[in-house]
């Protein structure tokens, strides 16, 4: 447990109101970079549902909690200082400040995460579903390791159930429209926000309200090779003909992830699989770039 005097010198300035479910600030604590979890007092229970999650989990891809503190009137939380938000660098509004993250480390982000969420899903005693996966969700360190973060919207699903019907909560945009309409979340709800996630990282486009769902049917009807193309790799990255190759790989899973129907989307620990097989270079017939007169368009060296 942290102090309130602790976390008040940590932070060094009042807290401010948000709109929002909480605020996070930065501190130090005993010369440890920390992020402080300030959550608005009607949400109280939020907060308690993320410590009860995250206090089950013990993973190298998720975020760790160090504490908390519950003697001032807003409940906080205190994690582990990451430097970075994926969705910052995917998006930075200076490209020139840093360099853009390499499709190699692309690649390793997409499977850590997939990775992280594979353990949620069945390596707890209980099946926990995240509920809002997406790009502002994950953190990245100095070595673009990924930690996934924020658990305060996370179900944990009954033994001998594969789903619960629960109020709607998550980002549009990333949630499975399935949830959206009928209330109902398991973890293919999580396996749809996962493969948005994907292919904003195979394209580097931001996720805008309204145009996922176009950008989603497009690629769900493209059958050429040409269009899915068009459509991805347009990702300012300059890519071998092997790398494009894992990157067309990579859209056929993120299309099975975000099959509108739950029953025809993967597991994760299938997701997962399937991405190691693409960065060892085992591809599927499908992904070949062999008679694709377009490919020049493509920024390949």
């Amino acid at each position: 447990m942290f102090s309130a005097k602790e976390i008040e010198q940590a932070i060094g300035q009042p807290f401010h109101q948000e709109k929002w479910f909480y605020v996070d600030y930065e501190g130090t604590h005993e010369d440890r970079q920390i992020i402080i979890k300030v959550y608005r007092m009607e949400y109280r229970e939020l907060a308690f549902n993320e410590i009860a999650t995250v206090t089950q989990i013990k993973h190298a891809n998720v975020a760790k909690l160090l504490g908390s503190c519950f003697e001032m009137e807003q409940p906080i939380l205190i994690y582990e200082k990451v430097p970075f938000i994926l969705s910052n660098r995917l998006h930075q509004a200076n490209p020139s400040s840093s360099s853009p993250i390499s499709w190699e480390h692309r690649l390793r982000i997409a499977i850590e995460i997939a990775y992280a969420i594979t353990y949620l899903h069945i390596g707890t005693s209980r099946p926990i579903v995240h509920r809002d996966i997406k790009c502002s969700n994950i953190l990245l360190d100095d070595h673009y390791k990924p930690k996934l973060f924020d658990f305060s919207l996370s179900i944990t699903i009954p033994l001998g159930e594969t789903q619960v019907e629960t109020e709607v909560a998550g980002t549009l945009g990333y949630m499975d429209p399935q949830y959206a309409m009928r209330g109902i979340v398991s973890e293919k709800s999580d396996v749809y926000s996962y493969g948005v996630v994907l292919l904003e990282l195979l394209s580097g486009q931001r996720r805008l309200a309204g145009d996922i769902d176009d950008k989603l049917r497009r690629i769900h009807e493209s059958t050429e090779k040409e269009e899915r193309l068009e459509l991805i790799l347009h990702n300012g990255l300059s890519m071998d003909v092997r790398q494009v190759e894992q990157a067309m790989a990579c859209i056929e899973v993120a299309v099975g992830c975000t099959s509108a129907k739950p029953a025809e989307r993967p597991a994760m620990k299938e997701v997962t699989q399937q991405l190691m097989q693409i960065e060892r270079g085992e591809l599927p017939l499908s992904s070949s770039l062999l008679r694709v007169p377009q490919l020049g368009k493509c920024k390949v060296e």
